[in-house]
């Protein structure tokens, strides 16, 4: 997940889309960075992964979520019709997908042009098996909408 999510802000953030899907490899400029920060108290342990373009916007976030839940039922759909399922498996939404199903509780604080953060934050009881619920909190900068 923490692999699937750098990714992303290296890539996405960057406007290196087109990379990204071809697996290029890219090296960042010098003024371009993506931050890492780890940190735990006694139950719990928070990732931070910070770009400081500011392009990942709620609806990007809702359509991937929503993506992975159509692609879901379409594989299970196939299963149960016994169709291939290679026609429905996709990458998109994959990063915020292994999010959803392995962190307690997840932010996107975004404001446009300027930085997105996401907050990942897990109980060390987890540790061994995924949260039953997650939750998702979506913050952007008023003036963007």
């Amino acid at each position: 997940m923490l692999n699937e999510m750098t990714i992303n802000a290296v890539y996405h953030s960057h406007g290196l889309t087109e990379e990204k899907l071809h697996r290029i490899p890219v090296v960042l400029g010098e003024d371009k960075y993506v931050d890492i920060h780890f940190c735990r108290n006694s139950d719990s342990y928070g990732i931070s992964i910070t770009d400081y373009n500011g392009k990942l916007t709620r609806e990007k976030i809702l359509e991937s979520i929503n993506a992975v839940i159509i692609q879901n039922e379409l594989i299970e759909k196939s299963f149960e019709t016994g169709e291939d399922i290679a026609d429905h498996i996709s990458e998109t939404g994959r990063g915020i997908d292994l999010v959803r199903k392995l962190s307690g509780e997840y932010y996107f604080i975004m404001k446009m042009n300027f930085r997105t953060e996401i907050i990942l934050i897990f109980k060390q009881s987890d540790q061994n098996h995924t949260p039953d619920q997650s939750s998702l909190k979506i913050i952007c900068d008023r003036r963007d909408g």
